[in-house]
């Protein structure tokens, strides 16, 4: 089996959903760079429409950013994760959905943010994956997102998940011809729970009218 195979990787998280509550559902606190990032996405999405936090988990950042003020709604492609945050966060709308296919209108939302999904993308498809996330926001709404930085891929550990690195130029690249004018990059390294290696933000702007 394809080691991005959707089905293989959705069912890893269903195994582990509750466990994974546990260690990532409540480190915001250990997290600066994170906490600063969605600042600065409810800083600009504030009073502008839904904020949608996409391959949501237990929805740490979509409860950040609805204590902020924003109005936040979570999408993920697992129902067992799905069922994990809406028992933490009774109060948000969730529904399932996957980065690449937003279940959602064309030009309908203030702020995209995607931490840790794009590493499941396998490389080629890293264009209409932008270009759908291109599809749902509104102009001048922004995208920000958290992925493994480097080239090439890695293997999950204990799984046969395959995941993808990607470098700041080629997000560049792929954000550019997205559609998106990218405004911030943030770094940090690993913490003691995480997989090892740095980890890249990226914060950008849609520019231009949505695609249909």
């Amino acid at each position: 089996m394809d080691g991005f195979e959707r089905t293989l990787v959705s069912g890893r998280y269903a195994e582990i959903a509750e466990e994974y509550a546990v260690t990532f559902g409540d480190d915001m606190a250990q997290l600066a760079v994170n906490r600063r990032v969605l600042d600065e996405v409810a800083r600009r999405a504030a009073g502008a429409g839904p904020v949608v936090d996409v391959g949501c988990g237990p929805a740490q950042a979509g409860r950040y950013l609805a204590d902020a003020g924003c109005t936040a709604v979570g999408v993920d492609p697992t129902e067992a994760m799905l069922t994990v945050a809406r028992g933490r966060n009774p109060d948000l709308p969730f529904a399932a959905g996957v980065i690449g296919a937003l279940p959602l209108r064309p030009g309908s939302c203030a702020a995209v943010v995607a931490f840790y999904v794009l590493h499941h993308v396998r490389r080629p498809d890293l264009p209409a994956v932008l270009g759908g996330v291109r599809r749902v926001l509104a102009p001048g709404g922004t995208f920000a997102f958290a992925t493994h930085e480097g080239e090439g891929t890695f293997d999950a550990e204990g799984t046969a998940i395959v995941c993808s690195l990607y470098a700041e130029g080629e997000l560049a690249l792929g954000l550019g011809r997205a559609g998106f004018r990218v405004d911030a990059v943030d770094r940090r390294a690993s913490l003691p729970h995480e997989r090892d290696g740095s980890r890249i933000f990226v914060t950008a702007t849609a520019i231009g009218d949505a695609p249909a």
